[in-house]
């Protein structure tokens, strides 16, 4: 079994605490702090939303996400975060599904 505690930033796990998987929470936020540019990547991502609603744009198509809802962003989709509710706010679990660093480990020699 591991425990992990949140770090100084928003991330509960990620390779510098040995977890496989990146996992960050978000503050509770009712506008975007800046405009967000599309990115990519060759991994899953997770947005699990907990509190109130955003909408992200997914290869040119916007979706809503509300409380308890996933939404799943396949590898390579081009996305980012374009709303959120300016009333509720939202706040987010994001999960990043991506493999652990390759580490070079040393043969015993017999």
């Amino acid at each position: 079994m591991k425990v992990y505690k949140k770090s100084d930033k928003h991330l509960l796990t990620d390779h510098w605490n040995k977890s496989p998987v990146e996992i960050g929470l978000s503050r509770i936020l009712s506008v975007l702090t800046e405009k967000e540019r599309l990115r990519s990547h060759n991994y899953y991502e997770y947005y699990v939303i907990l509190n109130g609603s955003l909408k992200l744009e997914i290869n040119k198509q916007v979706v809503q996400a509300k409380k308890e809802m996933v939404v799943m962003v396949e590898p390579k989709e081009k996305h980012r975060i374009v709303w959120i509710d300016p009333k509720e706010g939202a706040k987010w679990v994001t999960i990043k599904q991506k493999s652990a660093p390759r580490r070079k480990t040393k043969r015993s020699s017999k």
